[in-house]
Protein backbone atom coordinates (compact mmCIF):
# COMPACT_ATOMS: atom_id res chain seq x y z
CA UNK A 1 0.00 0.00 0.00
CA UNK A 2 2.77 2.26 1.09
CA UNK A 3 3.04 2.86 -3.18
CA UNK A 4 0.10 4.07 -3.63
CA UNK A 5 -0.64 5.69 0.29
CA UNK A 6 2.50 7.51 0.90
CA UNK A 7 2.80 4.30 3.93
CA UNK A 8 6.19 2.94 5.36
CA UNK A 9 8.40 1.95 1.64
CA UNK A 10 9.64 -2.34 2.15
CA UNK A 11 12.85 -2.66 1.02
CA UNK A 12 12.64 -3.58 -2.47
CA UNK A 13 9.77 -1.63 -3.23
CA UNK A 14 9.63 0.41 -5.89
CA UNK A 15 8.49 4.09 -5.19
CA UNK A 16 5.62 5.50 -7.91
CA UNK A 17 7.38 9.14 -8.12
CA UNK A 18 10.02 10.56 -7.65
CA UNK A 19 11.13 14.70 -6.01
CA UNK A 20 14.23 16.90 -5.63
CA UNK A 21 17.48 15.83 -7.63
CA UNK A 22 17.65 17.77 -10.87
CA UNK A 23 14.59 19.64 -12.42
CA UNK A 24 16.19 20.77 -16.33
CA UNK A 25 13.97 23.28 -16.74
CA UNK A 26 16.61 24.59 -20.19
CA UNK A 27 15.60 21.21 -21.92
CA UNK A 28 12.19 21.81 -20.96
CA UNK A 29 12.03 25.07 -22.37
CA UNK A 30 13.66 24.52 -26.00
CA UNK A 31 10.77 21.58 -26.24
CA UNK A 32 8.67 24.38 -25.53
CA UNK A 33 10.03 26.76 -27.55
CA UNK A 34 9.88 24.42 -30.52
CA UNK A 35 6.32 23.51 -29.81
CA UNK A 36 5.16 26.84 -29.58
CA UNK A 37 6.82 27.87 -32.83
CA UNK A 38 5.73 25.32 -34.37
CA UNK A 39 1.90 26.28 -33.68
CA UNK A 40 2.48 29.48 -35.47
CA UNK A 41 4.17 28.23 -38.33
CA UNK A 42 1.45 25.97 -39.02
CA UNK A 43 -1.60 28.81 -37.95
CA UNK A 44 0.83 30.46 -41.31
CA UNK A 45 0.69 27.57 -43.71
CA UNK A 46 -2.53 26.51 -42.61
CA UNK A 47 -5.00 29.38 -42.51
CA UNK A 48 -6.12 28.93 -46.64
CA UNK A 49 -6.23 25.59 -46.40
CA UNK A 50 -8.64 26.46 -43.23
CA UNK A 51 -10.77 28.78 -45.42
CA UNK A 52 -11.16 26.73 -48.31
CA UNK A 53 -12.55 23.57 -46.51
CA UNK A 54 -14.72 25.96 -44.48
CA UNK A 55 -13.18 26.11 -41.25
CA UNK A 56 -12.23 29.08 -39.07
CA UNK A 57 -8.43 29.95 -40.45
CA UNK A 58 -7.21 28.90 -36.92
CA UNK A 59 -8.64 25.94 -36.46
CA UNK A 60 -5.53 23.50 -37.05
CA UNK A 61 -3.26 25.76 -35.28
CA UNK A 62 -6.12 25.46 -32.53
CA UNK A 63 -5.78 21.87 -32.69
CA UNK A 64 -1.98 21.44 -32.09
CA UNK A 65 -2.55 24.17 -29.13
CA UNK A 66 -5.00 21.97 -27.68
CA UNK A 67 -2.81 18.50 -27.96
CA UNK A 68 0.21 21.07 -26.52
CA UNK A 69 -1.19 22.25 -24.03
CA UNK A 70 -2.76 18.63 -22.80
CA UNK A 71 0.90 17.08 -23.54
CA UNK A 72 2.66 19.47 -21.99
CA UNK A 73 1.20 18.86 -18.73
CA UNK A 74 1.79 15.23 -19.52
CA UNK A 75 5.65 15.89 -20.00
CA UNK A 76 5.79 17.65 -16.50
CA UNK A 77 3.49 15.00 -14.51
CA UNK A 78 5.98 12.24 -16.28
CA UNK A 79 8.64 14.10 -15.51
CA UNK A 80 7.78 13.09 -11.19
CA UNK A 81 7.18 9.18 -12.82
CA UNK A 82 9.88 6.96 -11.49
CA UNK A 83 10.97 6.01 -14.79
CA UNK A 84 11.57 2.34 -13.73
CA UNK A 85 7.86 1.67 -12.73
CA UNK A 86 7.33 2.79 -16.85
CA UNK A 87 9.95 0.26 -17.34
CA UNK A 88 7.60 -2.02 -15.96
CA UNK A 89 5.11 -1.66 -18.23
CA UNK A 90 7.44 -2.08 -21.45
CA UNK A 91 6.46 -5.49 -22.40
CA UNK A 92 2.79 -4.50 -22.60
CA UNK A 93 3.92 -1.23 -24.44
CA UNK A 94 5.49 -3.40 -26.81
CA UNK A 95 2.76 -5.94 -27.59
CA UNK A 96 -0.16 -3.39 -27.59
CA UNK A 97 1.73 -1.48 -30.26
CA UNK A 98 2.31 -3.89 -32.20
CA UNK A 99 -1.26 -4.89 -31.83
CA UNK A 100 -2.25 -1.89 -33.24
CA UNK A 101 0.59 -1.79 -36.54
CA UNK A 102 -1.51 -5.23 -37.36
CA UNK A 103 -4.79 -3.71 -36.68
CA UNK A 104 -3.96 -0.95 -38.85
CA UNK A 105 -2.86 -3.13 -41.44
CA UNK A 106 -6.54 -4.62 -41.39
CA UNK A 107 -8.55 -1.88 -40.60
CA UNK A 108 -6.75 1.21 -40.92
CA UNK A 109 -7.81 4.39 -43.38
CA UNK A 110 -6.30 4.66 -46.20
CA UNK A 111 -5.09 7.98 -46.89
CA UNK A 112 -2.99 9.14 -50.12
CA UNK A 113 -2.50 5.60 -51.12
CA UNK A 114 -1.70 4.16 -47.47
CA UNK A 115 -2.88 2.98 -44.49
CA UNK A 116 -1.52 4.53 -41.43
CA UNK A 117 -4.45 5.47 -39.72
CA UNK A 118 -6.91 4.38 -37.31
CA UNK A 119 -10.41 5.78 -35.56
CA UNK A 120 -10.83 5.48 -32.43
CA UNK A 121 -14.30 7.36 -30.81
CA UNK A 122 -14.09 9.36 -34.48
CA UNK A 123 -10.52 10.10 -33.93
CA UNK A 124 -7.88 9.53 -36.52
CA UNK A 125 -4.41 8.74 -35.03
CA UNK A 126 -1.22 6.71 -36.25
CA UNK A 127 -0.40 3.15 -34.11
CA UNK A 128 3.52 3.83 -35.27
CA UNK A 129 3.42 7.14 -33.11
CA UNK A 130 3.05 5.09 -30.19
CA UNK A 131 5.65 2.28 -31.57
CA UNK A 132 8.47 4.74 -31.84
CA UNK A 133 8.72 5.13 -27.67
CA UNK A 134 7.75 1.50 -27.31
CA UNK A 135 10.89 0.05 -29.02
CA UNK A 136 13.11 2.37 -27.65
CA UNK A 137 11.48 1.51 -23.96
CA UNK A 138 11.70 -1.88 -24.52
CA UNK A 139 14.58 -2.37 -26.52
CA UNK A 140 16.35 -0.58 -23.45
CA UNK A 141 15.14 -2.81 -21.14
CA UNK A 142 15.94 -6.22 -22.98
CA UNK A 143 19.71 -5.17 -23.64
CA UNK A 144 19.45 -4.41 -19.98
CA UNK A 145 17.67 -7.13 -18.26
CA UNK A 146 19.66 -10.16 -20.83
CA UNK A 147 23.24 -8.13 -21.80
CA UNK A 148 25.16 -11.29 -22.76
CA UNK A 149 22.03 -11.94 -25.30
CA UNK A 150 23.58 -8.70 -26.99
CA UNK A 151 26.53 -10.43 -27.39
CA UNK A 152 26.15 -12.83 -30.13
CA UNK A 153 23.72 -13.31 -33.43
CA UNK A 154 20.64 -15.33 -32.59
CA UNK A 155 20.86 -13.31 -29.12
CA UNK A 156 20.34 -10.04 -30.94
CA UNK A 157 17.46 -11.80 -32.72
CA UNK A 158 16.03 -12.78 -29.47
CA UNK A 159 15.94 -9.16 -28.20
CA UNK A 160 14.07 -7.63 -30.58
CA UNK A 161 12.19 -9.92 -32.35
CA UNK A 162 9.17 -8.20 -31.48
CA UNK A 163 10.20 -5.17 -32.39
CA UNK A 164 11.04 -6.81 -35.71
CA UNK A 165 7.21 -7.72 -36.57
CA UNK A 166 6.36 -4.28 -35.09
CA UNK A 167 8.33 -2.49 -37.46
CA UNK A 168 7.58 -5.21 -40.54
CA UNK A 169 4.31 -3.69 -39.73
CA UNK A 170 4.48 -0.30 -39.91
CA UNK A 171 7.14 -0.47 -43.07
CA UNK A 172 4.27 -2.35 -45.17
CA UNK A 173 2.39 1.19 -45.46
CA UNK A 174 5.00 3.47 -44.04
CA UNK A 175 8.58 2.51 -44.80
CA UNK A 176 10.41 6.04 -43.67
CA UNK A 177 9.03 5.17 -40.16
CA UNK A 178 9.91 2.17 -40.28
CA UNK A 179 13.22 2.79 -40.66
CA UNK A 180 13.04 4.92 -37.67
CA UNK A 181 11.84 2.80 -35.44
CA UNK A 182 14.62 0.53 -36.88
CA UNK A 183 17.72 2.91 -36.16
CA UNK A 184 16.23 3.61 -32.59
CA UNK A 185 16.36 -0.57 -31.85
CA UNK A 186 20.04 -0.78 -33.86
CA UNK A 187 21.70 1.91 -32.06
CA UNK A 188 20.58 1.07 -28.51
CA UNK A 189 21.87 -2.49 -29.86
CA UNK A 190 24.99 -1.55 -30.75
CA UNK A 191 26.03 0.33 -27.69
CA UNK A 192 24.64 -2.88 -25.74
CA UNK A 193 26.97 -5.30 -27.48
CA UNK A 194 31.03 -6.01 -27.67
CA UNK A 195 30.58 -8.71 -30.69
CA UNK A 196 30.61 -6.33 -33.97
CA UNK A 197 30.94 -8.50 -36.39
CA UNK A 198 27.64 -10.82 -34.67
CA UNK A 199 26.40 -7.17 -34.77
CA UNK A 200 27.74 -6.41 -38.51
CA UNK A 201 25.58 -9.31 -39.83
CA UNK A 202 22.57 -8.87 -37.70
CA UNK A 203 22.39 -5.27 -39.83
CA UNK A 204 23.40 -6.70 -42.91
CA UNK A 205 20.43 -8.58 -42.70
CA UNK A 206 18.05 -6.04 -41.43
CA UNK A 207 19.42 -3.48 -44.59
CA UNK A 208 18.85 -6.65 -47.07
CA UNK A 209 15.74 -7.07 -45.41
CA UNK A 210 14.97 -2.67 -46.22
CA UNK A 211 16.00 -3.34 -49.51
CA UNK A 212 13.84 -6.20 -50.46
CA UNK A 213 11.04 -4.58 -49.21
CA UNK A 214 11.70 -1.47 -51.36
CA UNK A 215 11.89 -3.62 -54.67
CA UNK A 216 8.90 -5.36 -53.45
CA UNK A 217 6.74 -1.55 -53.47
CA UNK A 218 7.62 -0.79 -57.01
CA UNK A 219 5.69 2.55 -56.56
CA UNK A 220 7.86 3.90 -54.60
CA UNK A 221 10.61 4.14 -57.15
CA UNK A 222 8.51 7.30 -58.35
CA UNK A 223 9.82 8.84 -55.76
CA UNK A 224 13.26 8.38 -56.19
CA UNK A 225 12.85 9.48 -59.57
CA UNK A 226 11.11 12.81 -58.44
CA UNK A 227 14.25 13.37 -56.44
CA UNK A 228 16.79 12.77 -59.42
CA UNK A 229 14.44 14.85 -61.74
CA UNK A 230 12.07 17.39 -60.50
CA UNK A 231 11.35 19.06 -63.29
CA UNK A 232 9.59 15.38 -64.55
CA UNK A 233 6.14 14.57 -64.30
CA UNK A 234 6.39 13.47 -60.50
CA UNK A 235 8.56 16.40 -58.97
CA UNK A 236 5.51 18.05 -58.63
CA UNK A 237 5.98 18.23 -54.41
CA UNK A 238 9.75 18.13 -54.90
CA UNK A 239 9.82 21.38 -57.34
CA UNK A 240 7.39 23.30 -55.23
CA UNK A 241 9.40 22.56 -52.08
CA UNK A 242 12.50 23.93 -53.37
CA UNK A 243 10.82 27.27 -55.28
CA UNK A 244 9.75 27.40 -51.68
CA UNK A 245 13.23 27.10 -49.76
CA UNK A 246 15.06 28.92 -52.89
CA UNK A 247 12.51 32.09 -52.98
CA UNK A 248 13.12 32.96 -48.80
CA UNK A 249 16.36 34.34 -49.13
CA UNK A 250 18.27 35.44 -45.65
CA UNK A 251 15.53 36.84 -44.34
CA UNK A 252 12.35 35.63 -45.87
CA UNK A 253 8.92 36.77 -47.23
CA UNK A 254 7.43 37.04 -43.80
CA UNK A 255 4.87 35.06 -41.44
CA UNK A 256 1.92 34.48 -43.35
CA UNK A 257 3.51 35.92 -46.68
CA UNK A 258 5.03 32.67 -48.57
CA UNK A 259 3.22 31.50 -51.07
CA UNK A 260 4.31 27.80 -52.06
CA UNK A 261 2.18 26.90 -49.23
CA UNK A 262 -0.96 26.46 -51.69
CA UNK A 263 0.50 24.77 -53.94
CA UNK A 264 2.65 22.31 -51.97
CA UNK A 265 0.48 19.16 -50.63
CA UNK A 266 0.71 18.93 -46.66
CA UNK A 267 2.56 22.24 -46.17
CA UNK A 268 1.99 22.09 -42.30
CA UNK A 269 2.61 18.83 -41.92
CA UNK A 270 5.95 16.97 -43.54
CA UNK A 271 6.73 20.00 -45.71
CA UNK A 272 6.93 22.69 -43.18
CA UNK A 273 10.29 23.31 -42.85
CA UNK A 274 10.20 24.26 -47.00
CA UNK A 275 7.60 26.99 -45.89
CA UNK A 276 9.91 27.76 -42.52
CA UNK A 277 12.55 28.70 -45.49
CA UNK A 278 9.69 31.03 -47.74
CA UNK A 279 8.66 33.05 -44.72
CA UNK A 280 11.54 33.52 -42.11
CA UNK A 281 14.70 32.63 -44.73
CA UNK A 282 18.15 30.98 -43.92
CA UNK A 283 17.90 32.97 -40.84
CA UNK A 284 15.07 31.26 -39.14
CA UNK A 285 15.77 27.93 -40.68
CA UNK A 286 19.35 27.74 -38.81
CA UNK A 287 17.76 29.19 -35.84
CA UNK A 288 15.48 25.87 -35.81
CA UNK A 289 18.26 24.01 -36.78
CA UNK A 290 20.03 25.42 -33.73
CA UNK A 291 16.77 24.82 -31.46
CA UNK A 292 16.67 20.88 -32.28
CA UNK A 293 20.91 20.94 -32.40
CA UNK A 294 21.18 22.44 -28.46
CA UNK A 295 18.01 19.70 -27.71
CA UNK A 296 20.16 16.83 -28.95
CA UNK A 297 22.90 17.61 -27.03
CA UNK A 298 20.97 18.30 -23.95
CA UNK A 299 19.87 14.48 -24.28
CA UNK A 300 23.62 13.30 -25.35
CA UNK A 301 24.47 14.29 -21.83
CA UNK A 302 21.21 13.35 -20.39
CA UNK A 303 22.46 9.83 -21.73
CA UNK A 304 26.03 10.32 -20.66
CA UNK A 305 24.32 11.19 -16.74
CA UNK A 306 21.90 8.75 -15.88
CA UNK A 307 22.12 6.97 -13.06
CA UNK A 308 21.92 3.85 -14.72
CA UNK A 309 22.52 1.48 -17.89
CA UNK A 310 18.47 1.58 -18.70
CA UNK A 311 18.12 5.23 -18.38
CA UNK A 312 21.43 6.09 -20.57
CA UNK A 313 20.11 3.57 -23.21
CA UNK A 314 16.27 4.88 -22.94
CA UNK A 315 17.56 8.47 -23.37
CA UNK A 316 19.65 7.32 -26.38
CA UNK A 317 16.79 5.59 -28.73
CA UNK A 318 15.07 8.89 -28.16
CA UNK A 319 17.95 10.76 -29.49
CA UNK A 320 18.32 8.45 -32.30
CA UNK A 321 14.19 8.88 -32.98
CA UNK A 322 14.56 13.03 -33.30
CA UNK A 323 17.98 13.48 -34.93
CA UNK A 324 17.10 10.80 -37.25
CA UNK A 325 13.54 12.53 -38.33
CA UNK A 326 14.77 15.66 -38.33
CA UNK A 327 17.76 15.04 -40.58
CA UNK A 328 15.26 13.33 -43.12
CA UNK A 329 12.49 15.99 -42.80
CA UNK A 330 15.07 18.79 -44.10
CA UNK A 331 16.47 16.81 -46.07
CA UNK A 332 13.20 15.91 -48.08
CA UNK A 333 12.62 19.82 -47.97
CA UNK A 334 15.88 20.36 -49.76
CA UNK A 335 15.78 17.43 -52.22
CA UNK A 336 19.03 15.73 -50.36
CA UNK A 337 16.79 12.49 -49.92
CA UNK A 338 13.56 10.87 -51.57
CA UNK A 339 10.09 12.06 -50.50
CA UNK A 340 8.82 10.10 -47.04
CA UNK A 341 6.12 11.71 -45.61
CA UNK A 342 8.17 12.35 -42.31
CA UNK A 343 7.10 14.61 -39.59
CA UNK A 344 9.30 17.65 -37.99
CA UNK A 345 9.53 16.52 -34.03
CA UNK A 346 7.18 19.12 -32.30
CA UNK A 347 6.82 21.49 -35.29
CA UNK A 348 4.91 19.61 -37.56
CA UNK A 349 0.74 19.37 -37.35
CA UNK A 350 -0.35 15.96 -35.84
CA UNK A 351 -1.51 15.49 -32.29
CA UNK A 352 -0.72 11.79 -31.56
CA UNK A 353 2.84 12.84 -33.01
CA UNK A 354 3.16 16.07 -30.76
CA UNK A 355 1.70 14.31 -27.09
CA UNK A 356 4.16 11.05 -27.95
CA UNK A 357 7.12 13.41 -28.23
CA UNK A 358 6.18 15.37 -25.24
CA UNK A 359 5.08 12.07 -23.30
CA UNK A 360 9.03 10.53 -24.01
CA UNK A 361 10.45 13.86 -22.98
CA UNK A 362 8.70 13.83 -19.81
CA UNK A 363 9.64 10.40 -18.97
CA UNK A 364 13.50 11.50 -19.76
CA UNK A 365 13.45 14.27 -17.66
CA UNK A 366 12.79 12.04 -14.86
CA UNK A 367 15.78 10.37 -16.06
CA UNK A 368 17.64 13.45 -15.38
CA UNK A 369 15.55 14.10 -12.10
CA UNK A 370 17.33 10.28 -10.77
CA UNK A 371 20.67 11.20 -12.35
CA UNK A 372 24.21 11.44 -10.29
CA UNK A 373 24.65 11.79 -7.72
CA UNK A 374 21.40 9.54 -6.63
CA UNK A 375 21.54 10.25 -3.12
CA UNK A 376 20.27 13.49 -3.47
CA UNK A 377 16.96 12.37 -4.79
CA UNK A 378 14.25 11.94 -2.56
CA UNK A 379 11.52 9.36 -3.76
CA UNK A 380 8.64 9.38 -2.54
CA UNK A 381 4.89 7.65 -3.05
Amino acid sequence: MGLLTGGKKKKGQMRLFTKGGYNDFQTAFVVGVLCLFGIMMIYSTSYVRAIEEERPSYDYAYDQAKFFVIGFLGMVLLSYLNYEVVRKLSWLLMIGSLALCVATLIWGVEVNGSKRWLVLAGHRFQPSEFAKPAIALFTAHMCTSKPKEAQYFMGMLKLTAIQILTIGAIAKENLSTGVVCAGIMIVILFISTNNYPHFALYVGIMVAGAIAMLVAMSYRSARFDAMLHPEGPNGYQVLNSLYAVGSGGFWGKGIGKGIQKNLLPESHNDMIFSNICEELGIFGAVCVLILFTVLLLRLFYMAQDARDRFGGLLVTGVLTQIAVQVIVNVGVAVNFMPNTGMALPFVSYGGTSLLMHLAEMGVLLNVVRQGNPYEKVKLTA
